[in-house]
């Protein structure tokens, strides 16, 4: 008997393998193990699927991989009824994980028959959606939303910024985000633009420097879960709540927002600087080595792109523009007036009406 090695059980791993990871890694498999118990209950009149490990660890080993898949496979079977090919493939790699704390391994994921991978086409959220959102919903969504739009961050790294993570740059707010909250644990610098600035300093003005500004829940996947539900409720109100025909997800979503900051930075910049700026992280080491100062000045040749309610660039585009078209429209009148003109020499030369230029006899 092994003296230092805990009991292998679901408590234990929890405790264990799962105690540094993310909160969406342990959310991941909190949800994935839930679905998969009740599979277990109602397909194999079983307690859970910790049943059916104890159950297969007892077999042979060549014959653990088949009666595994064949769990998993009515699993995923239910999971494909009502969950996208993403969701699948993610709950499915935190039940493997899980498998292999069992010392449980197999190649389940050649195994198993997965639903189609159907991708629908991003939807591109037109600025005059986003107005007709922000003016519908109070000043701290408003805030939010606005922060969302102006730099491209993910919804979970906007709402878990606390007070202290905020500075001042004597133009505007930026905000460097802590590693803990990014996908990749890369912190970064970003910026808001000055539509945000007076919500954002009343806002912070309520907290303390180790308390977040847009939620109260400690459990930041639950608090970012209530705001697409809020943004939910507002689409449905504005009759906005468009539905992507295959999966039935709404095409509209707080990604929307980190999709409109990120179009708007590409035909700015070149790739690498626009990719960085939103926290991808194979992008973030050459933008990284630029100062504060640096970035600063990136962002405000993009701010001007990104602002929903001061549209006063694009009105001077729409000026230019029009002048520009007016332009055009006069030197196509003068073509035509000397196209004209020369075509009535062209026909008094013909017809020898043109006085200069007579044959002299």
């Amino acid at each position: 008997m092994l003296k230092y090695t805990k009991k292998k059980n679901r408590e234990n791993y929890l405790g264990e393998k799962l105690a540094n990871k993310s909160q969406s890694s342990i959310a991941h498999f909190t949800i994935a193990i839930k679905t998969l118990d009740k599979t277990c209950v109602e397909e194999y009149s079983v307690k859970d699927f910790d049943e059916v490990i104890n159950d297969v660890i007892k077999i042979d080993v060549d014959q653990r991989e088949e009666e595994i898949t064949s769990v998993l496979q009515q699993w995923v079977n239910r999971l494909a009824k009502t969950k996208t090919f993403n969701t699948i493939k993610v709950e499915f790699s935190a039940i493997n994980n899980y498998l292999k704390y069992y010392k449980i391994r197999g190649e389940f994921s050649d195994e198993i028959k997965f639903p189609q991978n159907i991708q629908e086409e991003r939807y591109a959220i037109s600025v005059d959606e986003i107005q007709k959102i922000v003016e519908a919903v109070k000043p701290k969504q408003k805030c939010y939303y606005l922060c969302l739009i102006s730099s491209g961050c993910r919804p979970v790294e906007i709402i878990g910024l606390k007070k202290k993570d905020f500075f001042w740059t004597g133009k505007r707010y930026g905000a460097r985000i802590p590693a803990i909250l990014t996908k990749k644990k890369m912190s970064r610098t970003t910026f808001f633009s000055k539509e945000c600035t007076f919500t954002l300093k009343r806002l912070l003005e309520k907290v303390e420097d180790d308390q977040t500004i847009f939620t109260k829940n400690p459990i930041l996947k639950n608090a970012r879960t209530s705001e697409d539900r809020v943004l939910c409720r507002h689409l449905e109100k504005l009759g906005m709540d468009y539905k992507f025909e295959t999966t039935g997800y709404s095409k509209i979503n707080l990604y929307c927002f980190r999709g409109y900051f990120f179009t708007r930075a590409i035909r700015l910049f070149n790739e690498d600087i626009a990719h960085a700026m939103i926290g991808h992280g194979a992008y973030l080491q050459q933008y990284q080595r630029r100062n504060e100062e640096e970035k600063e000045e990136l962002f405000d040749e993009l701010e001007p792109e990104l602002l929903v309610f001061d549209q006063t660039k694009n009105k001077e585009k729409i000026r230019k523009l029009q002048t520009a078209n007016t332009k055009i429209s006069e030197l196509e009148q003068d073509n035509h007036d000397n196209k004209t003109k020369i075509a009535q020499l062209e026909r008094m030369l013909l017809e020898d009406k043109v006085p200069s230029l007579k044959r002299k006899k």
